[in-house]
């Protein structure tokens, strides 16, 4: 199995995390779920900000972000 970096969103608030698995992200919010974002693409999310590659290195350090 290949892992990669995901973005989630997080159904009901709307918060996002960035993870490997949905099992490293925080726990969900009451009534809430951890959803990936089909749409998400880490090659567009870095043209977009350069700066996102900082976001990328605590994920692939920490698991999650």
């Amino acid at each position: 199995m290949v892992h990669r970096v995901q973005k989630f969103v997080e159904i009901v608030s709307g918060r996002i995390g960035y993870a490997l698995t949905s099992a490293a992200l925080s726990e969900a919010s009451d009534g809430a779920t951890w959803e990936p974002d089909a749409s998400f693409n880490v090659a567009d999310a870095i043209l977009d900000d350069p700066e996102f590659v900082s976001v990328l290195r605590v994920v692939l350090r920490d698991g999650h972000i």
